[in-house]
């Protein structure tokens, strides 16, 4: 019987031993296969299309810009990370004497990829239709027919949301360190200052703020301390407008005449701080306000909820 288990643990360990050789030997063949398409290309220009939109960046001194709009400020991170993967694309494999380019889905490609080195040089690379995890791809003059991974289709974005460099509401401003929140807009000024409300402009806002007072109970909370809560409570939902011109803003109430302007001033690190920034119009179904950072020209959509908290608390 011992004899036998020491057989057993033999053969079991030659066949280990051979699978993880066969692995060894398959692994090696799949590297052998592989098939640079690009190789160290020093990218000057990305753009391609799926037919329908297409999305187009240029390297300037400054990094990568968004052509169509270079005001767009680009997530360098995210861009650098397009041109490596685009500038070192390798092929599963070439197929060899294979079928027409329509039947890979290569005579009318899902998409068109055009990349353009320091040098000029373009190389244009078109991808048709899916395989198990991947894509069949051809180049230039569509000679050659290649697989490949999904790598290449995974960094073709449609959407600004994946490349343009986001911003965040974020004001570090609570009960122990604000200091006074100004509201101005067309109905005129209210100022927050800390636990007590001053009301400043049209003589109807002092009194619509003097009814609320004696009608508030001890328990409910003050105006300030609603303030307080919507302003911890704005977060941008998603961003509207990565570039709002002027003639532009009317459309979301954040022209100047048409905005509220909310000022909020608060210490950090023992220095007094000043955030300034504006809320338009609400969206068609009341859930989202369109909100500015000063100095910005990105429009951001955020819940209507938390904005009317700081603005009518």
């Amino acid at each position: 019987m011992a004899a036998f288990l020491i057989f057993l643990a033999g053969a079991y360990l030659i066949l280990k031993g051979r699978n993880a050789k066969l692995e060894e030997e398959r692994q090696k063949a799949q590297e052998e296969a592989r098939v640079p398409v690009t190789e160290g290309l020093t990218l000057q220009k990305i753009s391609y299309t799926d037919g329908e939109e297409s999305m187009s960046y240029v390297k300037e001194e400054g990094g990568w810009m968004y052509e169509p709009e270079p005001e767009i400020a680009l997530d360098q991170d995210v861009m650098e990370t397009m041109a490596d993967v685009f500038s070192n694309l390798t092929a599963e494999r070439e197929l060899k004497d294979g079928d027409e380019l329509a039947d890979y889905g290569l005579e009318e490609p899902a998409y068109t990829l055009n990349l353009t080195d320091e040098d000029g040089n373009e190389t244009a690379i078109y991808v048709g239709n899916s395989l198990d995890d991947g894509r069949y791809v051809t180049m230039g003059d569509k000679s050659r027919i290649f697989t490949m991974d999904n790598e290449l289709t995974g960094q073709l974005y449609f959407s600004l949301d994946n490349v343009a460099q986001q911003e965040t509401f974020s004001i570090s401003a609570g009960s122990a360190n604000l200091q006074q929140v100004t509201i101005s807009g067309p109905e005129g000024e209210k100022v927050y200052v800390n636990d007590q409300e001053e009301e400043v402009g049209d003589d109807s806002l002092q009194e619509d703020a003097e009814d609320q007072e004696e009608g508030e109970s001890s328990t409910e909370a003050s105006p300030i301390d609603t303030v307080i809560g919507g302003l911890g409570a704005i977060a941008f939902n998603s961003c509207a407008d990565y570039h709002a011109t002027e003639e532009e803003l009317p459309a979301y109430g954040l022209d100047e005449a048409s905005r509220i302007t909310v000022t909020v001033t608060y210490t950090q690190d023992e220095e007094t701080q000043t955030a300034v920034f504006y809320v338009g119009a609400q969206t068609e179904d009341g859930q989202d306000r369109y909100l500015q950072l000063e100095g910005s020209s990105m429009v951001h959509l955020a819940t209507a909820a938390a904005v009317e908290n700081v603005i009518n608390p």
